[in-house]
């Protein structure tokens, strides 16, 4: 099962609904500039994942 899920502007709404469908959770989403959305050729705005992952700030503070 694939964790991250890519997408354009358009086609958001729909990876969230099926990322919901498929984990049973709420993803956590981050803007990226790289990669392609799962539903069409367009570049990716979005990466929705399972889980977040924290940069060296954030760990400083755990």
């Amino acid at each position: 099962m694939l964790n991250n899920k890519y997408c354009c502007e358009k086609h958001k709404n729909k990876a969230f609904d099926d990322f919901l469908k498929e984990h049973d959770t709420f993803p956590y989403i981050e803007k990226v500039s790289s990669g392609k959305c799962n539903y069409c050729d367009d570049d990716a705005s979005f990466v929705l994942k399972i889980t977040k992952q924290m940069g060296p700030s954030e760990l400083l503070d755990l």
